[in-house]
Protein backbone atom coordinates (compact mmCIF):
# COMPACT_ATOMS: atom_id res chain seq x y z
CA UNK A 1 0.00 0.00 0.00
CA UNK A 2 1.58 3.31 -0.97
CA UNK A 3 0.70 5.81 1.36
CA UNK A 4 1.15 10.03 0.73
CA UNK A 5 0.82 12.89 3.55
CA UNK A 6 0.67 15.59 2.48
CA UNK A 7 1.25 18.86 4.30
CA UNK A 8 3.33 16.77 7.00
CA UNK A 9 5.36 19.87 9.31
CA UNK A 10 7.28 17.78 11.37
CA UNK A 11 4.63 14.60 11.12
CA UNK A 12 7.07 12.55 9.59
CA UNK A 13 4.89 8.89 9.04
CA UNK A 14 8.22 6.38 8.08
CA UNK A 15 7.14 4.41 5.10
CA UNK A 16 4.66 7.51 3.48
CA UNK A 17 5.71 10.14 1.01
CA UNK A 18 6.06 13.19 3.40
CA UNK A 19 4.96 16.33 1.60
CA UNK A 20 5.15 19.88 2.77
CA UNK A 21 6.21 23.34 1.54
CA UNK A 22 8.43 24.37 3.77
CA UNK A 23 12.18 23.07 3.35
CA UNK A 24 13.13 23.29 6.98
CA UNK A 25 10.15 20.36 7.93
CA UNK A 26 10.87 16.93 8.09
CA UNK A 27 9.89 15.76 4.38
CA UNK A 28 10.25 13.75 1.68
CA UNK A 29 9.23 16.10 -1.02
CA UNK A 30 9.00 19.74 -1.01
CA UNK A 31 6.10 20.84 -3.04
CA UNK A 32 3.65 24.08 -3.11
CA UNK A 33 0.49 22.29 -2.42
CA UNK A 34 -1.12 25.38 -4.37
CA UNK A 35 0.55 24.51 -7.38
CA UNK A 36 -1.05 22.15 -9.60
CA UNK A 37 -0.30 19.45 -10.80
CA UNK A 38 1.11 17.66 -8.02
CA UNK A 39 4.26 15.99 -8.52
CA UNK A 40 3.29 12.41 -8.85
CA UNK A 41 1.50 10.53 -11.38
CA UNK A 42 -1.89 9.34 -11.75
CA UNK A 43 -3.39 6.45 -9.75
CA UNK A 44 -0.36 6.44 -7.45
CA UNK A 45 -1.57 6.16 -3.22
CA UNK A 46 -4.16 3.86 -1.59
CA UNK A 47 -4.20 5.89 0.98
CA UNK A 48 -3.76 10.03 1.75
CA UNK A 49 -3.98 11.93 4.57
CA UNK A 50 -4.18 15.83 5.02
CA UNK A 51 -3.91 16.74 8.51
CA UNK A 52 -3.95 20.24 9.72
CA UNK A 53 -3.33 21.23 6.38
CA UNK A 54 -6.14 22.11 4.14
CA UNK A 55 -7.31 25.02 6.07
CA UNK A 56 -4.44 26.85 4.65
CA UNK A 57 -4.28 25.80 1.55
CA UNK A 58 -6.10 28.52 -1.47
CA UNK A 59 -8.74 26.17 -3.57
CA UNK A 60 -10.00 23.38 -1.58
CA UNK A 61 -11.67 21.85 -4.77
CA UNK A 62 -8.75 21.78 -6.36
CA UNK A 63 -6.94 20.18 -4.10
CA UNK A 64 -9.35 17.58 -3.87
CA UNK A 65 -9.45 17.04 -7.65
CA UNK A 66 -5.91 16.49 -7.43
CA UNK A 67 -5.74 13.92 -4.46
CA UNK A 68 -8.23 12.38 -6.75
CA UNK A 69 -5.85 12.11 -9.21
CA UNK A 70 -3.10 10.88 -7.94
CA UNK A 71 -5.04 8.09 -6.00
CA UNK A 72 -6.22 4.70 -6.78
CA UNK A 73 -9.97 3.94 -7.14
CA UNK A 74 -10.77 2.70 -3.54
CA UNK A 75 -8.09 4.97 -2.20
CA UNK A 76 -9.19 6.09 1.46
CA UNK A 77 -8.47 10.26 2.30
CA UNK A 78 -8.12 11.13 5.89
CA UNK A 79 -8.75 14.88 6.60
CA UNK A 80 -8.69 16.57 10.10
CA UNK A 81 -9.44 20.73 10.26
CA UNK A 82 -10.69 22.66 12.99
CA UNK A 83 -14.22 22.78 12.97
CA UNK A 84 -15.69 26.59 12.28
CA UNK A 85 -16.50 27.07 15.86
CA UNK A 86 -12.91 26.45 17.01
CA UNK A 87 -10.69 29.13 18.46
CA UNK A 88 -8.17 27.44 16.61
CA UNK A 89 -9.90 28.43 13.23
CA UNK A 90 -9.15 31.65 13.81
CA UNK A 91 -6.33 32.00 15.98
CA UNK A 92 -3.73 30.99 13.20
CA UNK A 93 -3.29 34.11 10.57
CA UNK A 94 -2.48 30.97 7.93
CA UNK A 95 -6.01 29.54 7.71
CA UNK A 96 -7.74 30.45 4.85
CA UNK A 97 -11.12 28.43 5.41
CA UNK A 98 -13.26 27.43 8.40
CA UNK A 99 -15.12 23.80 7.85
CA UNK A 100 -18.39 22.12 8.95
CA UNK A 101 -19.60 18.44 8.80
CA UNK A 102 -21.00 19.47 4.95
CA UNK A 103 -18.14 21.02 3.64
CA UNK A 104 -17.30 17.71 1.21
CA UNK A 105 -20.81 17.38 0.51
CA UNK A 106 -20.34 18.73 -2.78
CA UNK A 107 -17.40 16.08 -3.37
CA UNK A 108 -19.95 12.96 -1.99
CA UNK A 109 -23.19 13.91 -3.34
CA UNK A 110 -24.61 15.43 -0.32
CA UNK A 111 -25.38 18.86 -2.63
CA UNK A 112 -27.32 17.18 -5.83
CA UNK A 113 -28.53 20.65 -7.23
CA UNK A 114 -24.32 21.41 -7.29
CA UNK A 115 -22.65 18.29 -8.54
CA UNK A 116 -21.06 19.81 -11.70
CA UNK A 117 -18.48 22.32 -9.74
CA UNK A 118 -16.24 18.79 -9.49
CA UNK A 119 -15.27 15.78 -11.38
CA UNK A 120 -13.81 14.39 -8.47
CA UNK A 121 -16.67 12.17 -6.53
CA UNK A 122 -16.01 10.91 -3.05
CA UNK A 123 -17.53 8.64 -0.77
CA UNK A 124 -18.11 9.92 2.59
CA UNK A 125 -17.50 7.42 5.16
CA UNK A 126 -16.87 9.12 8.27
CA UNK A 127 -17.25 12.36 9.89
CA UNK A 128 -16.03 12.30 13.45
CA UNK A 129 -16.27 15.80 15.56
CA UNK A 130 -14.05 16.23 18.28
CA UNK A 131 -15.06 18.33 21.44
CA UNK A 132 -13.04 20.31 24.02
CA UNK A 133 -11.97 17.90 26.63
CA UNK A 134 -14.02 20.00 29.33
CA UNK A 135 -17.30 18.83 27.11
CA UNK A 136 -16.46 15.22 26.95
CA UNK A 137 -15.71 15.33 30.46
CA UNK A 138 -19.39 17.19 30.97
CA UNK A 139 -21.22 14.76 28.89
CA UNK A 140 -22.15 17.89 26.58
CA UNK A 141 -20.21 16.37 23.42
CA UNK A 142 -21.86 13.14 23.47
CA UNK A 143 -25.04 15.05 23.62
CA UNK A 144 -24.31 17.39 20.56
CA UNK A 145 -22.94 14.25 18.54
CA UNK A 146 -26.35 12.75 18.63
CA UNK A 147 -28.20 15.65 17.37
CA UNK A 148 -25.08 16.85 15.21
CA UNK A 149 -27.97 18.21 12.15
CA UNK A 150 -28.79 20.30 15.14
CA UNK A 151 -25.92 21.31 16.93
CA UNK A 152 -24.28 23.35 13.97
CA UNK A 153 -27.55 25.44 13.47
CA UNK A 154 -28.13 26.17 16.73
CA UNK A 155 -25.32 25.30 19.37
CA UNK A 156 -22.25 25.42 18.06
CA UNK A 157 -21.16 28.96 19.29
CA UNK A 158 -22.65 28.06 22.67
CA UNK A 159 -20.62 24.73 22.72
CA UNK A 160 -17.47 25.10 20.36
CA UNK A 161 -16.00 21.96 18.87
CA UNK A 162 -12.39 21.62 18.32
CA UNK A 163 -11.29 19.42 15.24
CA UNK A 164 -12.93 17.75 12.44
CA UNK A 165 -11.53 14.53 10.92
CA UNK A 166 -13.69 13.14 7.67
CA UNK A 167 -12.32 10.39 6.42
CA UNK A 168 -13.10 9.80 2.32
CA UNK A 169 -13.14 7.02 -0.34
CA UNK A 170 -12.08 8.12 -3.78
CA UNK A 171 -14.37 6.82 -7.12
CA UNK A 172 -13.32 6.50 -10.34
CA UNK A 173 -15.58 5.67 -12.91
CA UNK A 174 -14.36 3.39 -15.61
Amino acid sequence: MKKLNLCCGDDYQEGWVNVDLNKNSRCDVVHNLDIFPYPFQDDSFDYVRIIDGLEHLEDIIAVMEEVHRISTNGATVEIRVPHFSSLLSFTDPTHKHAFSTQSFDYLTGGFENYHFYSHAQFELLETKLQFWKFHEITGIASLMRKILPYYEKLFAFWFPAMLLTFRLKVKKHG
